[in-house]
């Protein structure tokens, strides 16, 4: 087996790298372009995955919280523009109708920008990449890995009491399970009344 040896590399050598090996990334990813004009500035790396949906990648050589934000202007800008990109790169085949992904890719991600992104309601992927170089070997290797987002939690619900009468078919049982609900709810506010007359006298 080779050696090998992890090289830091500039954001320039990771866009190349990406655009190079789209396919390491995610099986199924083709390159597009590449530092497009968007929202005010240029976004990195523009793919199409298997399913045809175009993708909006951010890279950045060190960990940065903010990355999340700048992703998210490039991808409103391709989303709100989506049909003229599937006009402008029609060899790709580029299904509009299909939702626009964003990919951040970065050596490493913080817990918080893991636990911001299980929050947005967008097809989001976070990839942490290596980059290696071998011995005797002058290309660099990149190594992509797919960083887990947990999806957020379950809203939980929480039904009243008056909604259980809603499973109750029968209209007569359940207008007299409604009149006894009634009825049990006077009850609580006689109590009410009575405690707090007899706290008074006290």
């Amino acid at each position: 087996m080779k050696k090998f040896t992890k090289v830091d590399v500039s954001e320039q050598e990771l866009e190349d790298l990406v655009r190079l090996h789209p396919e390491q990334i995610e099986e199924g990813f083709a390159y597009v372009d590449h530092q497009k004009p968007a929202a005010g500035g240029r976004l990195d790396v523009l793919m199409v995955d298997s399913g045809k949906s175009l993708a909006v990648a951010e890279l950045k050589v060190t960990q940065d919280d903010g990355m999340p934000f700048q992703g998210l202007d490039y991808y409103d800008y391709i989303s709100t523009n989506l049909e003229a990109y599937a006009r402008l790169y029609k060899d790709h085949a580029i299904d509009p109708t299909q939702q626009v992904r964003l990919l951040l890719v970065a050596p490493s991600f913080s817990q918080a920008l893991v636990n911001r992104c299980k929050w947005l309601d967008l097809p989001i992927s976070l990839f942490s990449f290596s980059c290696l170089k071998f011995e005797d070997d002058s290309d660099l290797v990149p190594v992509f890995a797919e960083q887990q987002i947990t999806a957020p939690p379950e809203v939980v619900e929480i039904t009243q009491l008056d909604d259980h009468l809603n499973y109750i078919t029968d209209p007569t049982v359940r207008a007299r399970g409604a009149a006894l609900l009634q009825e049990i709810k006077n009850w609580r506010l006689a109590i009410r009344c009575l405690t707090r007359s007899s706290t008074r006298s006290l």
